[in-house]
């Protein structure tokens, strides 16, 4: 996170407009030079204070409360955030630290604006996160005769698994020992979403699926093979780092063979994190409409138990 460079002059300035401009002028200029996108940034009241007041940063106190990401946040939001923090150094300096009533009153004038301006944000921001729910859904024959037409990427979350396990002492990817794996119900889970597949003619291509044990298990008693391959799963960076599931955003947003669907199965966490909330259960499918590069859009969510409504579409239409 970028630090203010501005210190409090030793004398009153008098013009406290000059302390103003020079402290938005600085700290825009930070920020310009900033990666901003997937960064955390602490609530902006908090942030902003602390820098002002302490001149230290938010970990060092363990006061900041952590409310909201650059990833998410609109540019009226980091605008507010930069003109608050800005405001209120260049009210410092050109106050010299001054506990006058006048400078808390303005303090106060500004704490409140600054709240009620995200106040009225609050409404909007909501309507600007990703979701996963299908934009413009596709259900019963239309999602089937879709899907048998192919050009679809249907991302798989592993089937049911043993919550009673973790994988926090595994050594590898294969040691399936030390890993959340699949129970006898994912495994038939699993045996039972491809059985459907093949029934339906549903056309697959490639099937490829994060290392871990249950998803590799889920993809091959479901397709009877799996390519394993991290860009389900994230690379082993910070969660604040806005690449980190890029490679799964390139995946759901690659067309696949011409006539043929591509299979990928993952895990919850990685697929919410680009596609947006709710959670995909377990054993639950998206079916995703790739737009290239690394654009995609939700067509449908195939719960377990749709499986079947699907079987008896097909068998009504017949």
């Amino acid at each position: 996170m970028p630090t203010f460079i501005m210190k409090p002059t030793p004398q009153r300035s008098g013009r406290p407009w000059v302390s103003i401009v020079s402290g938005v002028a600085s700290y825009v200029c930070q920020m310009l030079s900033y990666k901003l996108r997937g960064r955390t940034v602490c609530g902006p009241i908090a942030v902003a204070e602390r820098y002002v007041e302490e001149r230290a940063g938010p970990d060092e106190s363990g006061h900041c409360i952590e409310a909201f990401t650059v990833s998410w946040m609109s540019g009226y939001e980091l605008l507010s955030v930069q003109i608050f923090a800005s405001l209120r150094m260049g009210l410092n300096c050109a106050f010299h630290y001054s506990v006058s009533p006048s400078m808390t009153y303005v303090r106060y004038l500004l704490r409140v604006a600054v709240c009620s301006w995200f106040a009225l944000l609050t409404s909007a921001v909501p309507a600007q996160q990703p979701s996963s729910e299908p934009v413009h859904e596709l259900s019963g024959t239309t999602l089937l005769s879709a899907l048998r037409a192919g050009g679809f990427v249907l991302y798989f979350r592993h089937t049911s698994t043993d919550f009673g396990q973790n994988d926090d002492s595994m050594t590898t990817f294969e040691d399936c020992a030390n890993q959340r794996n699949l129970t006898d119900k994912g495994r038939d889970e699993a045996r039972a979403i491809g059985a459907a597949i093949r029934e339906l003619q549903i056309p697959v291509d490639k099937v490829l699926a994060s290392p871990f044990c249950r998803t590799v298990e889920t993809a091959m008693l479901a397709f009877g093979k799996a390519e394993k391959t991290l860009d389900l799963r994230g690379w082993p960076t910070s969660s604040a780092d806005p690449d980190r599931y890029a490679p799964l955003r390139r995946q759901l947003a690659a067309p696949p063979i011409p006539g043929t669907n591509t299979v990928l199965v993952g895990h919850g966490n990685p697929f919410r994190a680009v596609a947006g909330p709710p959670h995909l259960t377990e054993g639950e499918a998206a079916v995703i409409k790739p737009l290239g590069g690394e654009k995609f859009e939700i067509a449908a969510r195939i719960p377990l138990q749709q499986w079947t409504d699907l079987l008896r579409v097909s068998a009504q239409s017949r």
